[in-house]
């Protein structure tokens, strides 16, 4: 017989066969019902795959999801090593960041902006706005359009042109300002 069962499960109602022939006893396996449940009452019914897979997968999948977060955390992973041999107890905490960075040479990244790098932006940024600032009227207002996250189509209504004008015009504006802002490459 096959069984993947190492839960304990109550069964509530009866199996669709069951319910056509009272006389079928459940606890007897047969080739229609080749798995098995071990009922906590202490004995032993055999299931079609149907029964088996509606009782007892939802079971096995919440008890593989609940030891996953027993497990330890080195490095922002969870651990997938052989929790009886780990040194840590299986709490599901984290291990300390200090401890990570002596025990197993944990190497953190510095995601932080550097200084230069931070200037550099500014930098970009004030002369964007300058240039911005320099171009006519009309294409001052695209360029804030662009700014601001609207479309094409957005920009169309807004000024009330052609779709394709507006597409024209955006990329005046836009190889214009790469132009100016070219020494910032």
């Amino acid at each position: 017989m096959k069984n993947t069962n190492t839960h304990s499960s109550t069964i509530r109602g009866e199996s669709s066969a069951c319910a056509e022939d009272d006389s079928l006893d459940l606890r007897v396996p047969s080739p229609e019902r080749p798995f098995f449940i071990d009922l906590e009452l202490g004995f032993r019914i055999y299931v079609d795959k149907r029964t088996y897979n509606q009782y007892v997968r939802p079971l096995e999948s919440e008890a593989r999801t609940a030891e996953r977060r027993t497990r330890c955390v080195i490095a922002g992973k969870r651990c997938n090593g052989d929790c009886s041999k780990c040194e840590f107890p299986r709490t599901g905490g984290t291990v300390s960041i200090d401890e990570q960075y002596e025990k197993y040479e944990l190497e953190l990244e510095d995601k932080s902006e550097s200084i230069v790098d931070r200037l550099a932006r500014e930098e970009l940024i004030n002369a964007l706005v300058k240039a911005v600032e320099s171009l006519p009227k009309e294409q001052k207002k695209i360029a804030r359009f662009i700014a601001s996250g609207m479309s094409s189509r957005q920009i169309a209504r807004a000024l009330g042109i052609p779709q394709r004008t507006a597409y024209d015009r955006i990329q005046v504006v836009l190889k214009k300002l790469r132009s100016m802002l070219e020494p910032y490459k």
